[in-house]
């Protein structure tokens, strides 16, 4: 089995009322999402709750641009 896909998604969805906490301010809540193919035609998904801007450059580098 080899993987023939990755592709990564960072959905954000605005909270009713921003807070804070000792790392700042939060206006939304966000959850990083992995899609990885195989050649079996098997798919997977990861998920985690790193901002994107927090992920490494390679992970980054796989999301879709946005804007």
């Amino acid at each position: 089995m080899h993987t023939t896909g990755v592709e990564g998604f960072n959905l954000k969805s605005p909270l009713e009322r921003s807070f804070g906490w000792s790392n700042g301010w939060l206006s939304h809540r966000s959850i990083d999402v992995v899609k990885i193919e195989t050649d079996e035609r098997i798919t997977g998904w990861g998920v985690g709750h790193a901002a994107a801007l927090s992920l490494p450059p390679e992970t980054r580098s796989l999301m879709p641009r946005s804007g």
